[in-house]
C-alpha cells in the first residue's frame, strides 16, 4: 500500500533540519526566490510556522525569546487541511519553474527530492479520509499527552502558564478532530470494531484516573520542580491544572468517547 503524505509529518520531518542551516531564508518572502534552495527552505518555514507543535518539537524561537506558539495546539480542522494542500499546490507549481538546465548537480537533486514528495497530490488528496486518524497504534487520544509530557519545555513561569493555556486549548483541537470523523462516517470510512475497542479502552482508563494521577498534571509537577519554582506559585499552577484536566481535557475525551460508543455498532 502507498504512502500517502501526511501534512505534518514526512515533509516537515524531513525538511525541517534546513531550518537550522543558516541559508538566508527569511528574505525574498512574497517574491520567486533565484536560487532554488532558497525556495525551499522557504515554503518549508511557511508550513513549520502553520505548525505551533512542530515549532515546540524544533526548540529554535524560544531562544529568542519567541514563545507565542508555546500556548497552542495544531490546527486540525478540515479548513486547515485544505490551507496547507493549496499552499503545497502551489510549492509544486513553483518548484517546476526552475529551469534544469541552469540548477547545479545539488540543486537538480533538491529539486528531484521534493518534487517525488509532491508528485502524488493529486492522489493524495484523492484518498486523503481514507484512514483511521484515531487508532490503537496512534492518534491525538495518545499524541496529545505524550507532546506534553515529552516536547514542552518549562524553564519560566510563563512556560508553565502556557502548558495550562495548551490543556485548554485540546476541546478545540478534539472538536477538529470529530470534525475530519464525522466527515469520514459520512463517506462511510470507520475503523474496524477491535480498533474501536482499543481506543475505547485507552480513552476511558485516561479519563478515569484522578486528576492529580494523570501524566498532564504529574509531568507538570515534574517539570516545574527540575525548574525550581518557589512552592506557591507551582501550587497555584498546579491547583489549576487539576481544574483544567477535570473540566476541559476530561469533558474533551469524553466527546471522543462519545463518537467511538456512537459507531462501534456499525464499524
Amino acid at each position: 500500500m502507498r504512502k500517502w503524505l501526511p501534512f505534518k509529518g514526512i515533509f516537515i520531518a524531513f525538511f525541517s533540519i534546513l531550518i537550522l542551516s543558516g541559508t538566508g531564508f527569511l528574505y525574498l518572502w512574497y517574491s520567486k526566490p533565484f536560487y532554488i534552495n532558497h525556495f525551499l527552505d522557504r515554503e518549508v518555514v511557511k508550513l513549520v510556522l502553520k505548525s505551533p507543535e512542530t515549532l515546540s518539537s524544533l526548540h529554535v524561537l524560544e531562544n529568542y525569546g519567541i514563545k507565542g506558539h508555546q500556548r497552542k495546539l495544531d490546527d486540525e480542522s478540515l479548513a486547515h487541511e485544505e490551507e496547507v494542500l493549496s499552499l503545497l499546490y502551489s510549492a509544486r507549481d513553483s518548484l517546476q519553474e526552475y529551469d534544469d538546465e541552469k540548477l547545479d548537480a545539488g540543486e537538480k537533486l533538491s529539486k528531484k527530492i521534493a518534487l517525488s514528495l509532491l508528485g502524488d497530490l493529486e492522489e493524495y488528496e484523492k484518498f486523503r479520509f481514507h484512514n483511521f486518524p484515531v487508532n490503537q497504534l496512534f492518534g491525538v487520544q495518545s499524541q496529545f499527552p505524550s507532546f506534553m509530557e515529552s516536547t514542552h519545555q518549562i524553564n519560566t513561569k510563563e512556560d508553565a502558564k502556557d502548558y495550562l493555556l495548551r490543556m485548554v486549548a485540546v476541546q478545540k483541537k478534539f472538536g477538529q478532530v470529530l470534525e475530519g470523523l464525522d466527515k469520514r462516517k459520512s463517506l462511510g470510512i470507520l475503523p474496524p470494531r477491535f480498533v474501536v475497542d482499543r481506543v475505547l479502552k485507552e480513552m476511558s482508563d485516561f479519563v478515569t484516573l484522578p486528576a492529580r494521577e494523570n501524566i498532564l498534571y504529574t509531568s507538570l509537577s515534574k517539570k516545574m520542580e527540575k525548574a525550581g519554582f518557589g512552592a506557591y506559585f507551582k501550587g497555584e499552577t498546579l491547583l489549576e491544572a487539576e481544574k483544567i484536566i477535570a473540566r476541559k481535557v476530561y469533558p474533551a475525551y469524553q466527546e471522543l468517547i462519545g463518537y467511538f460508543h456512537k459507531i462501534r455498532p456499525i464499524a
